[in-house]
């Protein structure tokens, strides 16, 4: 364990001139699992140092930041290969954190509880079912219940065929209660013909179950719902997945990655976010990629969505934790797209967001990751962000905070007067924002709604107008370039509909 005071770092106010960062220094490349905020609002990480390109050999660690700036470190020793997966945090300011040590048959489920200051307070090992003792822990998610045990699932993989499951029930100083691995007769052969692949697990309200998201069956994403003993109770597999055009469904568009919720509307509705794809050209090649942010049931119906961002790129990288929630009206979404291959650097955007799926903010830092190395982010208690990433061509990682008033708003309202111009909309053509002429329109009663369409008719905006003036700016920097229509309705009448060019 390490303690070390940090200097802030500042950013170019080009990103984020508040923007606090610290650089962990390594010279493995460091490869970032699960993170957490716990009530004192010190941000918890945790995963392994690669010491070679292909996590053949690795080390676990696990970072705490501290309000003050300091941050402390664990670090496994290198005997064996080690891995953490996931973290909770715990009431005292220490956590809960699980992975795996050993190697092949060797290779054991791995639990610790830590202090306040990463010391480790208790550890136990958990060996595999003889059947799957030749499998590897591929991946693992973990959350606390409300009766203060802790639930671990996730995926023990061959070198070829299916991904099988797992699950643990772990009591609060990390003792097994129960636990099943999942063989082919279980489920009555769900997981056959596709694996078991949890993105997320999240426990319900007003009763003992708990939802699994991601894994599915046929390869498309679904709801499992477990009750306290591992029992499968139901199973909703999402066939149907909305297309940019706001709730319409188009077959061509599936699920690519990560399927994920951070957040309960009430015991039957969750906030969902994941990538989609699509296959514009009709040749079984997903050439369009989308990630979107969404409302569902737990019957995997998926009835509401904003498509916050697309890319024409080769490839997505996988990253975890792409939502996080401060509060209802803080919510963060988190976008990670290669440029062209997995090898390049990646564009990561970050969005604000409430719970009425409303985008109020952006915020776009510099290329940061590597290749298919994980993004990781939370919120933190103060509304801020702690986003953490590997930095592009070094080893080592970096760690950044961003607060709420760092991000620029989408959609704002004022009375500049020296924005008005003699064309309705102005810049047009535009490159980062367009101002609107409002003036004669009273658009600050929250009953006045903006909508922005690309040249295809798809909705790629929505949004309630809050706020009076007589000049309404919208920044367009997330857009595509290309033709778009956009309306300002009032009640379902349009008071104004126009197009803008953006370059």
């Amino acid at each position: 364990m390490r303690k070390i005071l940090l200097t802030f770092a500042v950013l170019s106010a080009a990103f984020a001139a508040t923007a606090q960062c610290w650089n962990i220094e390594s010279d493995r490349k460091g490869c970032l699992l699960g993170t957490c905020c716990n009530a004192d609002n010190e941000t918890i990480l945790v995963g392994r140092y690669d010491k070679d390109s292909f996590s053949a050999h690795a080390t676990a660690f696990a970072i705490k930041i501290d309000e003050d700036g300091s941050y402390t470190t664990f670090q496994a020793d290198d005997d064996d290969y080690s891995s953490f997966f996931e973290v909770v945090a715990l009431d005292d300011g220490g956590c809960f954190v699980v992975g795996v040590r050993g190697e092949g048959v060797n290779e054991r489920l791995w639990v610790l509880k830590f202090d306040e200051d990463l010391e480790v307070v208790s550890e136990h090992f958990y060996d595999k079912d003889a059947e799957f003792a030749e499998l590897e822990f591929y991946y693992m998610l973990m959350t606390k219940d409300d009766d203060g045990t802790f639930l671990v699932t996730g995926s023990v993989s061959p070198e070829i065929g299916f991904s099988r499951g797992f699950f643990y029930r772990l009591n609060a100083d990390g003792e097994c209660l129960n636990s099943r691995y999942i063989h082919p007769d279980d489920y009555n052969g769900l997981f056959n013909n596709s694996g078991y692949r949890p993105d997320c697990i999240r426990e319900m309200h007003e009763c003992s179950d708990f939802l699994v998201i991601g894994a599915g069956q046929g390869g498309n994403p679904s709801f499992l719902r477990f009750d306290y003993d591992f029992n499968l109770v139901s199973t909703n597999i999402i066939n149907d997945l909305p297309n940019p055009n706001h709730g319409s469904v188009n077959e061509e568009v599936t699920l690519l990655t990560f399927l994920y919720s951070d957040y309960w509307i009430d015991s039957t509705n969750l906030l969902i976010s994941g990538y989609a794809g699509e296959d514009t050209d009709d040749n079984l090649f997903i050439d369009k990629h989308y990630m979107f942010f969404g409302k569902a049931d737990i019957n995997a119906n998926i009835y509401e969505t904003v498509f916050v961002a697309n890319q024409d790129t080769l490839h997505s990288t996988i990253q975890c934790h792409n939502m996080s929630v401060a509060n209802d009206t803080t919510i963060y979404i988190v976008t990670v797209a290669n440029v062209g291959s997995y090898l390049g650097p990646s564009l990561v955007d970050i969005y604000l967001a409430n719970k009425d799926l409303e985008l109020l903010g952006r915020l776009l830092p510099d290329n940061i990751s590597v290749g298919y190395r994980p993004v990781t982010a939370v919120a933190t208690k103060d509304g801020g962000i702690v986003v953490a990433e590997n930095k592009f061509g070094y080893d080592g990682m970096r760690i950044r905070k961003f607060l709420r008033e760092d991000f620029r708003s989408i959609l704002s309202v004022s009375e500049e007067s020296d924005l008005l111009h003699e064309c309705l909309v102005y810049p047009n053509p535009a490159i980062d924002a367009v101002h609107i002429d409002v003036s004669g329109l009273d658009v600050g009663d929250g009953r006045t709604i903006l909508r922005v369409f690309d040249i295809l008719g798809r909705q790629c905006f929505n949004r309630t107008i809050n706020g009076d003036g007589t000049v309404l700016t919208l920044d367009i920097s997330f857009l595509e370039s290309g033709t778009y229509s956009f309306q300002i309705i009032k009640d379902e009448d349009i008071l104004i509909s126009d197009k803008f060019i953006k370059r």
